[in-house]
């Protein structure tokens, strides 16, 4: 952490060392502007002055040589100086000859300083750059940034209130912990006992505890409980710590009931709702005693037929639905999927061949200002993709 910090202090420093030299080398350039712009007066006021005493030393040549009399000599020099005296009225005399004026160097001090303390208060001096991929990454928060979310929007649940005999339990649980860390039975009751009281936060803290002391010896069921507990702590949110944990129970048991529900519930949170629809029906042709379960596949299954007509082209029964309906009302059902199709997206996100199909659908339907806003997100999110692009050619 103190590597971490100093490093983060070396780059504010770097980065106010170069602001400074940025600083100080606009104020030169708006210095030499404004002196070069005095230098200029002042070279007129010269050029002013030369020019009347050629003109008058022409007409006293001419008045010596008898060319003109001495009445058109003094009216051409009375012409002569009241041309000079109007250069002076403006400003061509001199007026500027001591440099900018004090309220420019106001101007100039205002608006640099300006420039420094918007950027302090606005911008983030130190943060690193942020490549695509990285943003991308951040798009998906992992487990504690989705607690962290959940918690700053007051929408984590409260902590059960728990009977007197429960809390002994808990107390008496957490004495032996104490006594006995490196005890991995210690951690799995007192997951059981926050699961069961429905304090997922710590019943997931606590399998992690497990999972840690037990390492090489967890099973598919424990990476399962795992990802359970984790999906439940963060209301249904299935991170990609949790993804992972579920991974690692179907390489140990490809047929581990939970770990297969919450993988369907992952690809389904993906959009990947083909795949999902197949992994959570494959449930229903194993023996599962439990109801509320199966109404829970059934549920999902139906969540994800419904998406369907949005996240698949139209079938022949929709085309041909179509044909018979008026320009009107044609145009008015593709606008309803399509924005169903965009919700979903905004809402779960999906692939780069969903996000293409939307954007697409955008421009038929006239709506290019949508279509160019969505592409520019999708371009971000898939940076690689030809399909997403080819859009933007």
């Amino acid at each position: 952490m103190r590597a971490y910090s100093a490093a983060i202090m070396i780059n504010m420093t770097q980065f106010w060392l170069v602001a400074a030299i940025i600083t100080i080398l606009a104020f030169f350039l708006l210095w030499s502007s404004a002196r070069r712009g005095a230098f200029i007066v002042r070279s007129r006021k010269g050029a002013s002055d030369a020019l009347r005493e050629a003109q008058i030393t022409e007409i006293e040549r001419n008045l010596e040589a008898g060319q003109i009399d001495e009445d058109t000599a003094m009216a051409m020099r009375q012409d002569i100086t009241r041309a000079h005296s109007r250069a002076t009225r403006r400003g061509e005399d001199g007026n500027m000859t001591e440099g900018p004026s004090l309220a420019l160097w106001g101007i100039i001090a205002v608006a640099l300083m300006s420039a420094v303390l918007s950027y302090a208060y606005l911008g983030a001096p130190g943060y690193p750059d942020l490549g695509l991929a990285k943003r991308a990454e951040m798009e998906t928060p992992n487990q504690e940034r989705m607690i962290k979310i959940l918690a700053e929007n007051n929408a984590l649940p409260p902590a059960p209130i728990l009977s007197a005999d429960t809390q002994n339990i808990l107390n008496k649980l957490n004495e032996a912990i104490a006594k006995h860390p490196e005890v991995a039975e210690g951690y799995y009751h007192l997951r059981v006992l926050h699961y069961g009281t429905g304090n997922f936060r710590e019943a997931y803290l606590a399998q992690a505890k497990y999972m840690d002391i037990e390492a090489s010896n967890a099973t598919a069921n424990d990476y399962a409980i795992l990802a359970e507990t984790m999906v439940l702590s963060v209301n249904g949110y299935i991170s990609p710590q949790a993804k992972e944990a579920l991974q690692n129970s179907l390489k140990l048991d490809p047929r581990n009931d939970l770990a297969t529900f919450y993988m369907g519930l992952s690809l389904k949170q993906e959009g990947s709702l083909e795949d999902a629809k197949t992994v959570l029906s494959s449930l229903l042709s194993r023996d599962i005693e439990n109801p509320e379960w199966v109404s829970q596949i059934h549920k999902h299954i139906e969540e994800i037929d419904g998406e369907f007509s949005v996240a698949k082209d139209p079938s022949a029964e929709d085309i041909a639905n179509a044909a018979d309906l008026s320009d009107e009302d044609r145009t008015e059902m593709i606008g309803g999927m399509v924005d169903r199709l965009r919700a979903r997206l905004a809402e779960n996100g999906g692939t780069p061949d969903e996000w293409a199909r939307l954007i697409a659908s955008l421009r038929v339907l006239g709506r290019d200002d949508e279509a160019n806003a969505i592409l520019g997100e999708a371009l971000q999110k898939f940076p690689d993709n030809a399909a997403i692009k080819a859009l933007a050619q």
